[in-house]
Order: C-alpha cells, then structure tokens, then sequence
C-alpha cells in the first residue's frame, strides 16, 4: 500500500490496475491483483473434506486425544497435533472410507501396545469387548497401565471416548457405548491403547 499527496485533493478512482482511495485523510493507491487461483479445485475440495471429517472424529473422542497426544502437544493443541498427523497418513487418499479410519492413529507413544486376542463391537448393545494377553513386566508394559478406548461412527458422526477402563493385567474388559445403539457395525471405527499410571506416556493406538 502506497500513500501519495495529492494537488487534486481526494482521489476515488481506478485507474488500470490501481485503485485510488482515502485512508485517515490520507490518499492510498492499492496495486489491483492481475489474477487469482481457484480455491475451489477437486484437491482442495478433498483436503478440506478430509480435515472436516478428522475434526469431526477428534472432537467426539477428544477425551483420549488429549491423552494420547498430551506429550507431543508443547506448542500447539493436541487436537491440532492430531488433525497434522492424520491428514499427513491420509494425503493419499481422495476419500474416506472405514479402512482409511483404520490407519489414523489417537495416541502415540512407547508404551508396549495391548497385545489382543478378540475384538467386537455389538451393534445391539453398543458393547465393545476387548480381551488381551497380560504382557506385564516385559519392555515398557506395567501391571497398573489403564486401557483407554474410543469408539466412532463413520457415518453419523457420533462417538465416545472413556479412560482408566481396565489395567494391562486385567486381560478383558466390555465397555458400553449406549450412543451407538443400532449403529451400523461396519460403519464404526474403535480405537484403544494403555496410558500410563501416571499419564506420562502412551502406547500408540490400535483399532478395529
């Protein structure tokens, strides 16, 4: 932006690719743009379809975000951290599907993951059964490590989250999610992983 002094006094004009105006009292002439870039491409219109669909999902499961990000998030929230890291796992893809959902992940850590042996979830209930071997005392695994779950329809946009379910040495656990009650089963994404005792770390997420 340029400010000129005038003899003609207030200028209101445009004059080819500038544009005259007053600006507190002063006379500003503003360079016009020879063009502009569709904002609207089909890519951008995936991009912004897939960072909608992400922060959709985060915020119902923004309990367990908080957590499985918490170390990751010194600048920025873990709602953000979470969103960058998935839409880096999804650049590829122009749509979002179940199995693409599947890659995401909601924490991220050291801990040793939950070594399963069934997952379910009831769409009649809204049960999500989880059963696990008790790796305890093996590398970054503790006995009072406290399972985390959340669970996500892809489809209607509605989930939970819940933490401190069970312990690593528990080995099963069925936690009821009564908004997904005749979901449909294909649609709904579960994601679980052990956080420390001490809320210092967490195992990076599975899901089924």
């Amino acid at each position: 932006m340029g400010l000129i002094q005038s003899p003609l006094g207030q200028i209101k004009q445009k004059v080819d690719n500038l544009v005259f105006s007053k600006w507190k009292d002063k006379n500003v002439v503003k360079r016009r743009p020879s063009g502009y870039n569709d904002a609207n491409t089909p890519v951008q219109q995936q991009n912004r379809s897939k960072f909608k669909q992400m922060v959709g999902m985060f915020s119902a499961l923004l309990l367990i975000i908080r957590i499985g990000f918490k170390a990751q998030a010194t600048k920025i929230t873990t709602s953000n951290v979470a969103v960058r890291k998935a839409l880096d796992k999804l650049s590829a893809f122009t749509s979002l599907t179940k199995t693409e959902y599947l890659l995401v992940n909601v924490a991220e850590g050291s801990l040793a993951p939950v070594t399963t042996s069934t997952t379910s979830f009831d769409p009649i209930t809204g049960d999500v059964e989880i059963v696990w071997a008790d790796n305890t005392n093996g590398v970054n695994a503790f006995a009072d490590d406290q399972l985390c779950i959340g669970a996500y329809d892809i489809n209607t946009g509605i989930g939970g989250s819940v933490s401190n379910v069970d312990t690593r040495n528990s080995t099963a656990t069925i936690e009821n999610f009564p908004q997904l009650i005749g979901a449909n089963a294909s649609d709904v994404v579960v994601y679980f992983f052990f956080k420390k005792a001490t809320g210092t770390d967490v195992s990076t997420s599975q899901s089924f």
